[in-house]
């Protein structure tokens, strides 16, 4: 019944622990995501770019106008899970200052680079991190929005929940976390 034995405060913290369901996973998905092309098809499985950017950018927005004070852009944005950079470069540059993008395959990296110059691009500008979402060291206040976009669904939960608690200390007064894991 999902009920904790006699005694045993259940907790969010035990979901996944069981090896079973986690070990392995980190390897299956880093194993699939290499696989994948470094374009919109790899990226999106084909077939939702266009209307996935353009709900975003209608929510992205309405949130500039409420939270991003003076001007309505975000100073400093987090990109989690960026792949191509597909998101950063058709919504959250036109509302954001500057994103700092992380993803852990390469070659999904390279191709934001090419896209997206570290110089900047519509008056944002970018710093690349080529690392796992569960080994980036958020730093504390440092963003007024965290954007997380079909991720979480390939973290273990444990691992969800650690960066969540992460984020929420990198978050700057009245920042924002957006998590959208559908369209």
């Amino acid at each position: 019944d999902g009920s904790a034995a006699a005694g045993e405060e259940w907790s969010y913290d035990r979901l996944w622990d069981a090896a079973e369901v986690s070990e392995g996973w980190h390897a299956r998905n880093l194993r699939f995501w290499r696989s994948q092309a470094a374009d919109v098809r790899g990226a999106t499985g084909g077939g939702v770019s266009q209307r996935d950017l353009a709900f975003s950018l209608d929510a992205l927005a309405a949130l500039a106008k409420l939270h991003a004070g003076a001007g309505g852009r975000f100073q400093r944005a987090l990109d989690l899970g960026a792949g191509i950079g597909r998101v950063t470069d058709a919504v959250l540059r036109r509302h954001c200052s500057h994103v700092d993008l992380v993803e852990f395959v390469q070659k999904h990296l390279n191709r934001a680079r090419d896209r997206l110059p570290a110089g900047g691009k519509g008056g944002c500008s970018f710093a690349f991190f080529n690392t796992s979402v569960q080994k980036f060291g958020v730093r504390p206040r440092a963003y007024d929005l965290v954007w997380c976009q079909w991720l979480l669904m390939y973290l273990t939960d444990a691992d969800a929940l650690a960066l969540l608690r992460r984020l929420g200390r990198g978050l700057a007064d009245g920042g924002v976390l957006v998590v959208k894991e559908n369209v």
